[in-house]
């Protein structure tokens, strides 16, 4: 168990998520300016439910800062905010991005598991897209529960395990290009291919190399549904990720009072057929197929 979370240290320590979203000077105010409107742009639906406006005064913890870009938010709209993350680098990230709109919060490296903090202390937990990647999501789902108040809400993102990305993005297209990157051929054919290509090549170097996916995969040989779904997501290396359904969600989030269940965010670049359909039917689609699974849980 611990060389898993030293695994998963390692991987967001070398690359802290949304980092390898900005081509300008690291911890410059244009870097993470580049990094929020990539993340708004293609995740709208985080302000929708994170609700940063109605932060005001509260006290909130984010559960997995990362580059600090939700943070911020919480942190400019008057929230008595804390943070913690499993990686160094993210919370030295997070640091800077604070440092240059003159703000203090308090920041410690922690594990979900094991929160360091009482009971019946926080308004909010949030964790967007971090639970995700927790073996023991039940005991993160427990600390979640134990430290906020009664009345208190979890605002939680996990992936939606019935969504187009999962079974036709990541099950059919990918496996099928993991297959032919097994081989010089395939390999030639995906990297031509990404040349002509703007958008794909930057796609690849955003989630690692072509060199990192095809030694990942010779390393592997053949990949179990878990192995493809861990390198379909973040890039090759990220020890584990994870997808739910409804059900499985509201069983884990069984101790809370309310439940309540949304999905969005479609990610149609990754389902080609997406983007020839007409937006109200890839709205229709994003709140019922989307990858987004967000759990709002009252205590």
């Amino acid at each position: 168990m611990l060389q898993d979370k030293q695994a998963m240290r390692d991987f967001w320590d070398r690359r802290p998520c949304g980092s390898n979203t900005s081509a300008k000077p690291h911890g410059t105010k244009e870097f993470f300016d580049d990094i929020e409107a990539y993340r708004y742009r293609v995740e709208p639906c985080i302000k929708d439910f994170a609700r940063f406006e109605d932060s005001k005064a509260k006290r909130v913890l984010e559960v997995g800062v990362g580059m600090g870009t939700d943070s911020i938010q919480f942190v400019r709209h008057g929230a008595r905010f804390t943070g913690i993350d499993l990686s160094w680098q993210s919370l030295r990230f997070t640091q800077q991005r604070f440092r240059a709109s003159n703000y203090v919060c308090p920041l410690f490296q922690a594990d979900a598991e094991v929160l360091p903090f009482p009971a019946n202390v926080f308004d909010v937990v949030y964790s967007w897209g971090v639970l995700l990647c927790v073996k023991n999501i039940r005991a993160a789902v427990a600390e979640v529960w134990r430290v906020l108040r009664p009345g208190g809400k979890a605002v939680v993102m996990l992936y939606h395990k019935n969504s187009l990305n999962y079974w036709i993005s990541i099950m059919v297209i990918r496996r099928l290009a993991y297959w032919l990157l097994r081989s010089r051929v395939g390999l030639a054919i995906v990297d031509s291919l990404s040349r002509l290509d703007r958008t794909l090549r930057t796609k690849l170097e955003r989630t690692g190399s072509l060199r990192g996916f095809t030694e990942e995969l010779q390393r592997k040989g053949s990949l179990t549904d878990q192995e493809l779904l861990n390198m379909s997501t973040d890039g090759p290396g990220l020890p584990y990720t994870s997808v739910y359904t409804r059900q499985e969600v509201q069983l884990l989030f069984s101790k809370f009072r309310i439940v309540k269940t949304n999905v969005c965010c479609l990610y149609e670049q990754n389902v080609p057929f997406c983007t020839f359909l007409p937006q109200i039917v890839k709205t229709w689609l994003a709140g019922r197929c989307g990858w987004f699974l967000v759990v709002e849980a009252t205590k």
